[in-house]
């Protein structure tokens, strides 16, 4: 048997799992570490969003502050407090600081809303809120047509505790955004504002202030800004938190704090793919050194299966000579001084040579004394077996006699027994005509008793008769002699007469009747008493003949069942001297299959290669002289292959 080594190898198979092994620690460290890390980042992340935009809101709101301190410092001047008297000294000293304050310009309004300028601004929201006693500041004013926006700052004009005017200084709308603009994440976030309408009013883009960009609306035809919608809505109910949303298929993180300033709301954006962009190069990183770990497994993976594989290879070339029946090679040095797995199974191929050799050598011992006993078991086992054949023969003729006799003397034993029961029957019915022949004279005579009873009464019928004649006769003479009137009396006595008549001709018929029947009567009793007689003596001689052939029936029977025990015996013995020559056969042919198996044996082993001093004790096998015709030794040789 030879094993081919290619992809389906072990040596392929370990650098495949080795290598498998390494690719998925190393894949799995990868993710592992990119999720972890980008888990923590995001956490981190949202969590110094809302930090940031926490404080940013409060510089903002500072910052406001700062100008409406301007403001309010500058309204404490005593020019303010009349404004119609001093409003060309408040004209000259406002138009001295509006560049150095970075106002657009300041004015000042009386409660009536009239601006030293003369505009009246008493609808402002603003003015309104100072006039109340509060700072105010307004959303950016844009004006489309050049794209500017002003922003107006509004503090009250106070005489003490009250209110006489108000102080509005205007400056460029986007200050705001400018304001905003130091308001960062790592570098990369953006920040907005967005007042309580939800309209961004401080933007790092300025079209995003000039536009006026609301979410809000915007989400009610643009699905995609429903997340941005929902966390600005969140802004103008002044909420602050953190979230994520889409924006132009950008996803962004969004840190979110109220102002504190006219329902204004600060917004912090920073995207994602940005703030992971270090983690995204640490994967590149742990991509590459996945890469060259891989690598430096599969020449580790290569080293290791080569040195498994090559000691492998060995270990199936000792086994291929071991299936083709060699026991004579050596094991090699280098893998018995081995202490693993391989040195154990290099001195496992050693054993085993040195105890096949030892073991086959004694076989081929052991056969020399096998084959030899066997055929002297063999000799003996024919002659055995053709003594006890002939034994069995003989016993199978006596049995075949005895056999024939039992069948005849258990006939006979039935034929008597038959015979018995024929005579039982005949004695029953002898003696029951005989019993009837006894009741049959017994009524012959209670008939002669009867029919002589019966002449008696004719007799009396015949003295009747002639008594009734004579009367007939007396009647008719005497009917003679009435004459005329006597007619009718003497035809009636001439009919009794003539009945008389009959009457003792019948009388007369029935006597010799009854006569005759007396007659035969006595003759049947005579008959039947000799017949009585007659059936008297045969009872009593089917009696003698029925209790002799009961003592034949009994002593057959007996003889039948001493054949039959006679019978059981020797078919018994029978059985045992045909089980003895069966065995006797089978061991001569168990003895003669025995010494064939040894020649195949020996046959078999001198197929083996065995080492030196092995192969001089099979030098001194077996001397065969097996006489087997060459047809049934070739299928002897061909059945002990196939089992081997």
């Amino acid at each position: 048997m030879k094993f081919k080594l290619g992809l389906g190898s072990i040596k392929a198979k370990l650098i495949f799992y080795i290598v498998s092994i390494v690719t998925m620690v190393c894949v799995g460290l990868s993710l592992l570490s990119y999720f972890v890390a980008s888990s923590a980042l995001s956490n981190n992340m949202e969590q110094s969003l809302l930090t940031i935009t926490k404080e940013s809101a409060e510089v903002i709101s500072e910052r406001v502050n700062r100008i409406h301190n301007q403001l309010t410092a500058l309204s404490t001047n005593s020019i303010f407090m009349d404004l119609e008297a001093n409003k060309n000294i408040i004209h000259s000293t406002l138009g001295n600081i509006l560049e150095d304050w970075g106002y657009l310009d300041i004015v000042a309004a009386d409660a009536s809303g009239m601006t030293t300028g003369g505009e009246n601004i008493a609808d402002k929201d603003y003015f309104q809120q100072a006039l109340s006693g509060n700072n105010a500041v307004s959303n950016p004013v844009i004006n489309k047509a050049d794209g500017s926006a002003l922003c107006y700052y509004a503090v009250p004009i106070k005489n003490q505790d009250d209110v006489v005017g108000v102080l509005v200084g205007t400056r460029d709308g986007f200050g705001l955004s400018q304001m905003i603009a130091d308001v960062t994440y790592a570098k990369i976030g953006r920040a907005y504002l967005l007042n309580s309408q939800g309209v961004t009013i401080a933007h790092s883009s300025k079209d995003v202030v000039i536009n006026q960009e609301n979410a809000s609306e915007q989400a009610k035809s643009d699905a995609s800004l429903k997340e941005l919608a929902a966390l600005e809505a969140n802004m103008m109910a002044g909420k602050q938190g953190t979230g994520r949303y889409a924006y132009n298929g950008v996803v962004k993180y969004m840190g979110y704090s109220p102002v504190g300033i006219q329902g204004w709301s600060l917004a912090l954006t920073a995207p994602r793919n940005e703030i992971f962009a270090e983690i995204n190069m640490m994967m590149s990183t742990m991509v590459i050194i996945s890469i060259v770990v891989i690598l430096l497994s599969v020449v580790f993976a290569v080293f290791i299966a080569s040195g498994i594989s090559n000691s492998l290879k060995a270990s199936v070339s000792y086994a291929d000579k071991l299936a083709q029946c060699d026991v004579s090679f050596e094991v090699h040095e280098n893998y018995l001084k081995r202490n693993d797995e391989i040195g154990m199974l290099a001195t496992a191929f050693l054993s085993i040579t040195d105890r096949l050799n030892a073991v086959f050598s004694s076989i081929n011992s052991a056969v020399l004394q096998v084959a030899s006993g066997a055929r002297q078991v063999a000799d003996s086992s024919t002659s055995l077996s053709q003594g006890a054949s002939e034994q069995a023969s003989s016993i199978e003729e006596l049995s075949a006699s005895i056999e024939e006799i039992s069948a005849q003397t258990t006939q006979n034993a039935e034929d008597a027994e038959n015979a018995n029961r024929i005579t039982d029957n005949a004695r029953v019915n002898a003696e029951k005509s005989n019993s009837q022949m006894q009741e049959m004279l017994k009524a012959m005579e209670d008939i002669n008793t009867t029919s002589n009873n019966i002449s008696k009464i004719i007799k009396v019928i015949d003295e009747i008769a002639f008594q009734t004649n004579i009367l007939a006769l007396n009647a008719a003479v005497e009917a003679a002699r009435a004459g005329q009137y006597g007619k009718g009396f003497a035809v009636v006595a001439e009919e009794v007469r003539n009945l008389a008549a009959r009457s003792a001709n019948a009388a007369k018929e029935t006597t010799d009747l009854i006569e005759g029947s007396i007659k035969s009567v006595k003759n049947g009793t005579k008959i039947a008493k000799g017949t009585s007689d007659a059936l008297q003596s045969i009872v009593q001689e089917i009696v003698n003949v029925a209790d002799l052939v009961r003592s034949i029936s009994v002593a057959s029977n007996e003889q039948a069942s001493a054949i039959a025990q006679v019978s059981q015996g020797i078919t018994q013995v029978s059985t045992v001297i045909q089980s003895n020559s069966a065995i006797s056969e089978e061991s001569a042919a168990s003895s003669e299959e025995m010494s064939t198996q040894a020649y195949l044996l020996e046959k078999q082993l001198s197929k083996f290669t065995l080492k030196q001093n092995a192969n001089e004790a099979m030098d001194q096998g077996l001397d065969w002289t097996y006489q087997d015709t060459e047809a049934n030794d070739q299928d002897n040789t061909d059945d002990m292959e196939e089992y081997v």
